[in-house]
């Protein structure tokens, strides 16, 4: 990029240039910046256009037109959405086919998401197949890099035993992670059962919302309950996993948390607890649900921001199951971003009363520090 131009953009961007001033400083650059700029104002999508001949040196033609087959919708075609929930046919499909073969890639960021939904749509054909597919994501690759993140983030602590696809006393039903550390106890349930979008009738889109929750987060606490009532009413419990037995002394434990993950967001029906959990008595404490990438953008968060991140999450789980039942947000990073820019004010809010909104902007605390190159993803932890 012409250096130049560029700082002149910028001029122009933040409105220090007089009337006509950038017409004249544009002319003064060089012939072929001045054409970049005038080909781009008459055809700014000119970088998103491609033909399959753009394509053929390093893929097979027929795998081309396969490509472009599943993944492009034809100009002419005609869509008519008629229910703000229905799926827009680019989340599908994002990329246009024009004439003479010409194709308009026009959310690029939407094509892998239409691949994992191609993929998910094509091996679920039958009931025994979702089961399966389900099965895996959670036992395979939920579970696995739920268990990964947590095992950095503990790392720290000096006192920490995880137990995995273990058993606890003579509960039939084999559980997915429990983790001891400074004397507190994390339950941990993962769910990879989908979200789907919610039907046109109102009625039918409530039973198909609380069906996918009950399936999911529901499904989740009670698995976590029956481990949690298990630590609270005895004084020993046996954990049995992998063909070996451990004796827990409970009054070893300070406090337990429940925490279902889940492969898919459920927005507000998952960040407020209270609108369709059912628990079995009132006082019982909330879990904390959230989805896995959200829990592992926040805990790396904490990480690298705290000298004693175990306690800091600790303090976060005990006052955020304060706000279920008069929570509005669709995010749950909202309110790990509100806690990390001020903690002392999150418990307060936690503690008081009122009916709590939260500010969409605060996610930008997370840009900024991945932006910034402090919040890193590695390709190994996925």
């Amino acid at each position: 990029m012409d250096k130049n131009f560029d700082k002149l953009a910028r001029l122009s961007a933040n409105g220090l240039l007089e009337e006509n001033e950038f017409t004249e400083r544009l002319s003064k650059l060089s012939d072929d910046t001045q054409e970049s700029f005038l080909s781009f104002c008459e055809k700014p999508h000119q970088c998103l256009l491609f033909t399959k001949q753009d394509y053929s040196s390093n893929f097979k033609i027929n795998h081309i037109d396969i490509f472009c087959k599943l993944f492009s919708i034809d100009i002419k075609d005609i869509h008519n959405n008629l229910f703000y929930s229905q799926q827009n046919p680019l989340e599908r499909r994002p990329i246009i086919r024009l004439k003479n073969d010409n194709y308009l890639h026009v959310c690029q960021k939407q094509l892998p998401s239409a691949l994992y939904d191609l993929l998910y749509e094509t091996l679920t054909k039958s009931k025994k197949e979702k089961e399966q597919l389900n099965l895996r994501r959670g036992k395979v690759v939920l579970e696995s890099h739920t268990l990964i993140i947590f095992k950095k983030f503990f790392k720290k602590s000096k006192r920490v035993k995880i137990f995995t696809n273990y058993y606890l006393n003579n509960l039939p039903e084999e559980k997915d992670i429990l983790i001891l550390v400074d004397g507190n106890t994390y339950i941990i349930e993962c769910k990879s059962s989908r979200y789907r979008e919610p039907r046109r009738d109102t009625e039918q889109a409530y039973k198909r919302i609380k069906s996918d929750f009950k399936e999911c987060i529901q499904k989740g606490y009670g698995q976590c309950y029956q481990v949690e009532q298990e630590l609270l009413n005895n004084k020993t419990v046996t954990v049995s996993y992998k063909n070996e037995h451990e004796v827990l002394e409970t009054n070893n434990i300070s406090e337990i948390f429940s925490i279902v993950v889940t492969s898919e967001r459920f927005a507000s029906i998952q960040t407020d607890l209270g609108l369709l959990l059912k628990k079995e008595n009132d006082e019982d404490p909330y879990p904390w649900s959230i989805y896995l990438d959200d829990l592992e953008t926040f805990l790396k968060t904490l990480y690298i921001n705290s000298n004693n991140p175990s306690r800091k999450f600790f303090e976060f789980l005990e006052h955020r199951e304060l706000l279920h039942g008069r929570l509005i947000t669709n995010d749950e990073l909202d309110l790990c971003a509100m806690f990390l820019k001020n903690p002392k004010q999150f418990k307060e809010i936690c503690k008081s009363e009122y009916v709590v909104f939260t500010d969409p902007t605060l996610q930008d605390y997370f840009d900024k520090l991945y932006f910034n190159k402090k919040l890193k993803f590695k390709a190994e932890d996925l």
